[in-house]
């Protein structure tokens, strides 16, 4: 079994480090190593080196590495190539690199049995340091007898070859050696999930980590789960079904829960989006047909609230049941921000490279129960996919979404009442409600439920109902709603500009804050200011995009009194006229 590989992609990185536990332990897949300062056994190790003059060195800090670490190893000459778990770097610098000013407690190279996988095969993958011009990696790789295969989704630092690789692990610039996949080796199409995040991060394979969630004994670890931003190329409605079968798919081998949440930046919560480029976060997407997801690994690797945190490009063709497909996606991320990394086991959803219709393999199982044990009421692990027999096992739990029903479905009306069933459900069944536009609350009733009144915004909205049961089980719904501003014939009593149906939108300024960018340590801020138009302002609403939405008092001078969340709050202020005319301004709020 090779789940122990357990490396996510991305790290957070605070700056340009990650933020580690302390203690300089390295975890590879060949055991972990604990060793002194000893610069000559480092200096002198033999490695082979196909670029004179330049070499790799692995250094672990006795704590987290910070920016004054990155300061001092940029002045001594060597630059950072990859994280390496916990509190340690690879880096790249001049055989005579010497860290003898750093703080660190020990530094090495990789030695050859480390950067190769147990597995031997005929056809393997190479991985190369990210720093390694793919043209040198070439020639050495063909110097040394091997033939290259081509194949479209390889990782930009990884080599698929034919031939024996013995000895390939005593160059320097080789990182690791594992098998090909069939799939790879038929050239069939796989999902990559890459090891490289926007050319600045690499987690390479021959390192583990072994860091989950934190459970809480007997009944282990409960996360909530969100989505917004979500594609526009499938229905609402599927995306989410996709997403959260996806979910709670893993709940089935491990005594883990997913649970639905209202607040993206709630502690323990993994927010899922879609997004497109620099999306904020530090790791941008590049467009179609490159990098379909990334996922931050749990804390204490990364810090709240973005660990555990999913992100699919929303430039990608997603479908579903065929690529790009949301759920085969989803699944393996969520293994990620579960604290499963990259396994070697070529049949697991786990090895970098899946494809479509992926589903979870006993070696996955084996990994995701090191972490959190056995699901609920198991007395022992088993590692095989559980069976059913028909009739004998209970169905699902469903929600269905009664009320509005159809599709294309249209309003003029501020908001929406949506009810619905759920079924199947153990127990009592708590139901949540939320919207794309940060709006969320609970809904009334139970295996009924209803939610009198959704506040919607001008265009596209997607509610989202979610319900959870006693047993753990969840299910969630979607139903889109566009709401529009309905377009009248000008009458002598409707409102009109100097030559027709009016057209011109209100004017709008923020006078408090001053600042479009305000630090608060406080839950609720003042937002107040003036609108004007030239047949009269309407209404004054804001929105933060976080969580929550209203309507300001007062109109010509305005004024709200709006909830923000640690972290960056964006507040969105709107003025209407009577004719549906809009205009808007936005200050950033970052509560500490």
């Amino acid at each position: 079994m090779q789940w122990q590989n357990l490396v996510l992609i991305p790290l957070f990185v605070a700056g340009v480090f990650v933020q580690c536990l302390s203690g300089a332990t390295l975890h590879f897949k060949t055991g972990d190593l604990t060793a002194p300062i000893n610069f000559s056994d480092y200096l002198t190790d033999g490695a082979r080196h196909f670029r004179a003059g330049k070499a790799h060195f692995l250094l672990a800090f006795n704590g987290p590495v910070g920016q004054d670490q990155i300061d001092l190893l940029t002045q001594a000459g060597a630059s950072v190539v990859a994280f390496v778990p916990d509190n340690s770097v690879m880096v790249a610098a001049a055989d005579t690199f010497s860290p003898t000013s750093l703080n660190i407690e020990f530094a090495t190279r990789l030695r050859p049995e480390q950067k190769r996988s147990a597995e031997t095969t005929l056809t393997s993958v190479v991985e190369f340091h990210p720093d390694v011009d793919p043209a040198d990696a070439a020639a050495l790789l063909t110097a040394s007898g091997l033939t290259i295969l081509s194949h479209p989704d390889l990782a930009v630092n990884h080599f698929l070859v034919l031939g024996s690789t013995e000895g390939l692990e005593q160059w320097d610039e080789v990182d690791y050696i594992f098998p090909a996949s069939q799939d790879l080796i038929n050239g069939v199409h796989v999902y990559t999930c890459a090891s490289v995040v926007s050319g600045k991060a690499v987690v390479p394979m021959y390192v583990t980590v072994g860091h989950g969630w934190t459970s809480s004994g007997l009944d282990g670890i409960t996360l909530q789960y969100t989505f917004s931003d979500l594609t526009p190329k499938v229905s609402s409605a599927l995306t989410v079904q996709e997403l959260t079968r996806a979910l709670n798919q893993w709940p089935k081998y491990a005594n883990v829960h997913f649970t639905p949440g209202l607040n993206p930046q709630a502690p323990v919560t993994v927010a899922i989006k879609f997004a497109t480029y620099d999306h904020g976060d530090g790791y941008p997407f590049d467009g179609p047909g490159g990098i379909l997801a990334h996922t931050f690994y749990p804390v204490p690797t990364n810090p709240e609230p973005i660990a555990g945190d999913m992100h699919l490009d929303g430039s990608e063709n997603w479908n579903v049941g065929s690529d790009t497909d949301i759920y085969t996606v989803a699944l393996h991320e969520a293994g990620h921000a579960l604290g499963l990394g990259h396994t070697t086991t070529v049949s697991a959803l786990m090895y970098p490279y899946y494809r479509l219709g992926e589903e979870i393999s006993n070696d996955d199982i084996a990994g995701i129960q090191a972490l959190y044990g056995p699901p609920d009421g198991s007395t022992a692990s088993d590692p095989a996919p559980p069976t059913t027999t028909t009739g004998s096992t209970p169905l699902p739990i469903s929600l269905t979404i009664q009320s509005p029903s159809g599709s294309n479905l249209q309003t003029t009306g501020a908001t929406e009442a949506v009810s619905g069933l759920v079924s199947n459900a153990v127990g009592s069944p708590s139901v949540t409600w939320q919207t794309d536009h940060g709006q969320a609350g609970t809904a009334t009733g139970s295996s009924a439920w209803s939610i009198a009144a959704v506040p919607l915004s001008t265009g596209e909205n997607t509610i989202t109902v979610s319900a959870v049961d006693s047993n753990h089980q969840t299910a969630t719904g979607a139903v889109q709603i566009t709401r529009t501003v309905a377009a009248t014939t000008p009458t002598p009593t409707q409102p009109t500009g100097p030559t027709g149906p009016d057209t011109l939108p209100p004017t709008l300024s923020i006078q408090s804050p001053a600042s479009t960018i305000v630090q608060t340590s406080q839950s609720t801020i003042n937002v107040s200011g003036m609108a004007s138009d030239n047949v009269g302002v309407s209404q004054v609403t804001w929105q933060n995009t976080l969580l929550g939405s209203g309507t300001a008092t007062g109109t010509t001078n305005w004024s709200a009194n709006i909830a923000v969340y640690p972290g960056t709050n964006t507040l969105i202020i709107r003025a209407y006229d009577a004719a549906g005319n809009s205009s808007w301004r936005s200050i950033t709020v970052v509560r500490n």
